[in-house]
Protein backbone atom coordinates (compact mmCIF):
# COMPACT_ATOMS: atom_id res chain seq x y z
CA UNK A 1 0.00 0.00 0.00
CA UNK A 2 1.17 3.67 -0.86
CA UNK A 3 -0.63 6.86 0.76
CA UNK A 4 -0.62 10.29 -0.81
CA UNK A 5 0.30 12.70 1.92
CA UNK A 6 0.25 15.75 -0.29
CA UNK A 7 -0.94 15.20 -3.42
CA UNK A 8 0.79 17.38 -6.55
CA UNK A 9 -2.22 18.51 -9.13
CA UNK A 10 -2.19 15.60 -11.40
CA UNK A 11 -1.61 12.23 -9.84
CA UNK A 12 -3.39 9.34 -12.34
CA UNK A 13 -2.81 5.66 -12.57
CA UNK A 14 -1.38 4.50 -15.52
CA UNK A 15 -0.19 1.64 -17.72
CA UNK A 16 0.60 0.91 -21.68
CA UNK A 17 -3.52 2.15 -22.21
CA UNK A 18 -6.26 -0.10 -23.83
CA UNK A 19 -5.04 -1.39 -27.47
CA UNK A 20 -7.95 -3.14 -28.17
CA UNK A 21 -11.02 -0.36 -26.92
CA UNK A 22 -11.34 1.74 -30.17
CA UNK A 23 -14.41 -0.63 -31.28
CA UNK A 24 -15.99 0.28 -28.02
CA UNK A 25 -15.24 4.32 -28.84
CA UNK A 26 -12.61 4.76 -25.49
CA UNK A 27 -9.35 5.89 -26.81
CA UNK A 28 -5.97 4.20 -26.29
CA UNK A 29 -5.05 6.66 -23.49
CA UNK A 30 -2.28 5.67 -21.40
CA UNK A 31 0.76 6.47 -20.03
CA UNK A 32 1.96 9.93 -21.98
CA UNK A 33 5.90 9.01 -22.05
CA UNK A 34 5.67 4.83 -21.94
CA UNK A 35 9.09 4.46 -22.60
CA UNK A 36 9.49 6.53 -19.57
CA UNK A 37 6.93 4.31 -17.27
CA UNK A 38 8.53 0.97 -19.35
CA UNK A 39 11.81 1.73 -17.96
CA UNK A 40 10.83 2.57 -14.24
CA UNK A 41 8.84 -0.61 -15.00
CA UNK A 42 11.94 -2.67 -15.57
CA UNK A 43 14.34 -1.05 -12.66
CA UNK A 44 12.18 -2.47 -10.23
CA UNK A 45 11.15 -6.05 -12.15
CA UNK A 46 7.68 -5.82 -13.44
CA UNK A 47 6.66 -6.68 -16.53
CA UNK A 48 6.50 -3.92 -19.10
CA UNK A 49 2.56 -3.37 -18.95
CA UNK A 50 2.28 -2.83 -15.01
CA UNK A 51 0.15 0.25 -13.99
CA UNK A 52 2.75 3.14 -11.94
CA UNK A 53 1.54 6.69 -11.13
CA UNK A 54 2.05 9.38 -13.77
CA UNK A 55 2.39 12.74 -11.74
CA UNK A 56 3.20 16.29 -13.39
CA UNK A 57 2.30 20.24 -12.95
CA UNK A 58 3.99 20.13 -9.02
CA UNK A 59 5.59 18.95 -6.31
CA UNK A 60 3.76 16.55 -3.47
CA UNK A 61 4.73 13.27 -1.62
CA UNK A 62 3.72 9.75 -0.65
CA UNK A 63 4.37 7.35 1.93
CA UNK A 64 5.69 3.42 1.35
CA UNK A 65 3.56 1.68 3.59
CA UNK A 66 5.19 -1.76 2.61
CA UNK A 67 8.51 -2.51 2.23
CA UNK A 68 9.14 -2.47 -1.89
CA UNK A 69 11.36 -1.46 -4.71
CA UNK A 70 10.98 1.95 -6.59
CA UNK A 71 12.21 3.66 -9.82
CA UNK A 72 11.39 6.96 -10.98
CA UNK A 73 11.77 8.29 -14.65
CA UNK A 74 10.59 10.90 -17.19
CA UNK A 75 10.71 14.44 -15.85
CA UNK A 76 13.76 15.55 -14.21
CA UNK A 77 13.03 16.57 -11.10
CA UNK A 78 14.15 17.00 -6.84
CA UNK A 79 12.94 14.28 -4.72
CA UNK A 80 14.06 12.59 -1.83
CA UNK A 81 13.28 9.54 0.26
CA UNK A 82 13.13 10.18 4.16
CA UNK A 83 16.01 12.76 3.34
CA UNK A 84 18.05 11.36 0.93
CA UNK A 85 18.40 12.05 -2.53
CA UNK A 86 16.79 10.05 -4.99
CA UNK A 87 18.66 9.70 -8.37
CA UNK A 88 16.57 8.97 -11.49
CA UNK A 89 15.80 5.57 -13.79
CA UNK A 90 17.85 3.94 -10.30
CA UNK A 91 16.28 1.24 -8.60
CA UNK A 92 15.75 1.94 -4.93
CA UNK A 93 14.46 -0.07 -1.87
CA UNK A 94 12.27 1.67 0.47
CA UNK A 95 11.10 0.60 3.70
CA UNK A 96 7.16 1.15 5.36
CA UNK A 97 7.43 4.18 6.33
CA UNK A 98 9.57 6.02 3.85
CA UNK A 99 7.90 8.91 2.43
CA UNK A 100 9.20 9.78 -1.04
CA UNK A 101 8.81 14.25 -1.70
CA UNK A 102 9.20 15.27 -4.77
CA UNK A 103 9.64 19.57 -4.54
CA UNK A 104 10.24 20.77 -7.72
CA UNK A 105 9.83 19.41 -11.43
CA UNK A 106 12.76 21.00 -13.01
CA UNK A 107 12.31 19.82 -16.71
CA UNK A 108 9.81 18.08 -18.70
CA UNK A 109 6.18 17.19 -17.77
CA UNK A 110 5.53 13.77 -16.65
CA UNK A 111 6.87 12.31 -13.70
CA UNK A 112 6.43 8.09 -13.58
CA UNK A 113 6.95 5.96 -10.50
CA UNK A 114 7.08 2.35 -10.32
CA UNK A 115 6.82 0.23 -7.42
CA UNK A 116 7.85 -3.61 -7.34
CA UNK A 117 3.94 -5.39 -8.25
CA UNK A 118 2.76 -2.61 -9.43
CA UNK A 119 -0.47 -0.16 -8.86
CA UNK A 120 -3.47 -2.89 -8.21
CA UNK A 121 -6.18 -1.05 -9.48
CA UNK A 122 -9.55 -3.08 -11.15
CA UNK A 123 -8.30 -3.77 -15.11
CA UNK A 124 -11.02 -2.46 -17.49
CA UNK A 125 -10.97 -2.76 -21.23
CA UNK A 126 -7.70 -4.60 -20.48
CA UNK A 127 -6.30 -1.88 -18.75
CA UNK A 128 -5.49 -0.23 -15.52
CA UNK A 129 -5.39 3.32 -16.76
CA UNK A 130 -7.48 6.03 -15.67
CA UNK A 131 -9.18 7.59 -18.40
CA UNK A 132 -10.26 10.96 -17.15
CA UNK A 133 -12.72 12.23 -19.06
CA UNK A 134 -14.65 9.01 -18.82
CA UNK A 135 -14.22 8.64 -15.51
CA UNK A 136 -13.23 4.87 -14.85
CA UNK A 137 -10.19 3.06 -15.00
CA UNK A 138 -7.15 3.68 -12.64
CA UNK A 139 -8.16 4.97 -8.89
CA UNK A 140 -11.97 5.38 -9.52
CA UNK A 141 -12.05 7.24 -12.93
CA UNK A 142 -10.11 10.29 -11.12
CA UNK A 143 -6.49 11.65 -10.01
CA UNK A 144 -5.49 11.12 -6.68
CA UNK A 145 -5.84 13.71 -3.95
CA UNK A 146 -4.34 13.90 -0.27
CA UNK A 147 -5.18 11.02 1.95
CA UNK A 148 -5.92 8.70 -0.54
CA UNK A 149 -4.19 5.08 -0.25
CA UNK A 150 -3.67 2.65 -3.37
CA UNK A 151 -2.37 -1.39 -3.25
CA UNK A 152 0.64 -2.33 -4.77
CA UNK A 153 0.65 -6.07 -6.05
CA UNK A 154 2.23 -9.15 -5.41
CA UNK A 155 5.63 -8.93 -6.62
CA UNK A 156 7.06 -11.12 -9.54
CA UNK A 157 10.20 -12.97 -8.89
CA UNK A 158 13.33 -11.07 -7.87
CA UNK A 159 13.86 -7.78 -7.09
CA UNK A 160 16.48 -6.09 -8.93
CA UNK A 161 19.86 -5.15 -7.31
CA UNK A 162 19.27 -1.42 -5.56
CA UNK A 163 21.01 0.81 -7.33
CA UNK A 164 20.38 -0.90 -10.86
CA UNK A 165 20.30 1.99 -13.52
CA UNK A 166 19.53 2.88 -17.00
CA UNK A 167 22.77 4.08 -18.65
CA UNK A 168 23.19 7.52 -19.27
CA UNK A 169 23.17 7.29 -22.87
CA UNK A 170 19.72 5.67 -22.81
CA UNK A 171 18.03 8.29 -20.76
CA UNK A 172 16.26 10.76 -22.50
CA UNK A 173 16.39 14.57 -22.38
CA UNK A 174 13.82 17.05 -21.48
CA UNK A 175 15.67 19.99 -21.46
CA UNK A 176 16.62 20.71 -25.35
CA UNK A 177 15.60 20.34 -29.08
CA UNK A 178 12.73 21.57 -30.46
CA UNK A 179 9.43 22.08 -28.48
CA UNK A 180 6.16 22.56 -29.85
CA UNK A 181 3.09 23.43 -27.14
CA UNK A 182 0.12 22.49 -27.92
CA UNK A 183 -3.37 22.24 -25.91
CA UNK A 184 -5.08 18.90 -25.08
CA UNK A 185 -8.24 19.30 -23.88
CA UNK A 186 -9.15 21.36 -21.37
CA UNK A 187 -6.82 19.22 -18.48
CA UNK A 188 -4.08 19.08 -19.55
CA UNK A 189 -3.03 22.08 -20.68
CA UNK A 190 0.36 23.65 -21.38
CA UNK A 191 1.85 20.06 -22.14
CA UNK A 192 5.00 20.20 -23.62
CA UNK A 193 5.93 17.21 -26.28
CA UNK A 194 9.29 16.56 -27.74
CA UNK A 195 8.74 15.87 -31.67
CA UNK A 196 11.63 12.68 -31.77
CA UNK A 197 12.11 11.48 -35.30
CA UNK A 198 11.39 12.81 -38.53
CA UNK A 199 10.37 16.65 -37.00
CA UNK A 200 7.81 18.13 -39.34
CA UNK A 201 8.29 21.03 -41.66
CA UNK A 202 5.75 23.68 -40.19
CA UNK A 203 4.05 25.96 -43.06
CA UNK A 204 2.25 27.79 -39.98
CA UNK A 205 2.89 28.19 -36.17
CA UNK A 206 1.99 29.76 -33.62
CA UNK A 207 3.24 29.28 -30.70
CA UNK A 208 1.74 30.13 -26.80
CA UNK A 209 2.44 30.30 -23.22
CA UNK A 210 0.07 27.82 -21.85
CA UNK A 211 1.08 27.05 -18.18
CA UNK A 212 -1.85 28.99 -16.71
CA UNK A 213 -4.35 26.83 -19.22
CA UNK A 214 -4.98 29.77 -21.45
CA UNK A 215 -6.95 29.67 -24.55
CA UNK A 216 -4.19 29.71 -26.78
CA UNK A 217 -3.51 27.05 -29.41
CA UNK A 218 -1.10 26.10 -31.87
CA UNK A 219 -1.66 26.15 -35.64
CA UNK A 220 0.87 23.58 -37.24
CA UNK A 221 0.87 22.70 -40.64
CA UNK A 222 3.04 20.24 -41.38
CA UNK A 223 4.49 18.17 -44.60
CA UNK A 224 3.99 14.19 -43.74
CA UNK A 225 1.92 12.77 -41.05
CA UNK A 226 4.95 10.98 -39.77
CA UNK A 227 5.77 12.04 -36.73
CA UNK A 228 6.77 11.28 -32.91
CA UNK A 229 5.69 13.20 -30.37
CA UNK A 230 6.80 12.48 -26.16
CA UNK A 231 6.24 14.46 -22.87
Amino acid sequence: MITVTKAPPYLTVQDVGRKYSRASGVPKGGAMDSFALGAANALVGNSGDAAGLEWALGGGSIRFDRDTAFAISGATVNATISGRDVAPCTTIYARAGDALSVETILNGRFLYLACSGGIEVPVLLRSRSTYLPGRFGGYGGKTLKTGDSIALGAEQGQRPTEGSHCAADLMPRYDGGIVWKKKIGDFVAGAAYQINSPPPTPAVAVAGDFSNNTTQAVALAYNGPNYTLSS
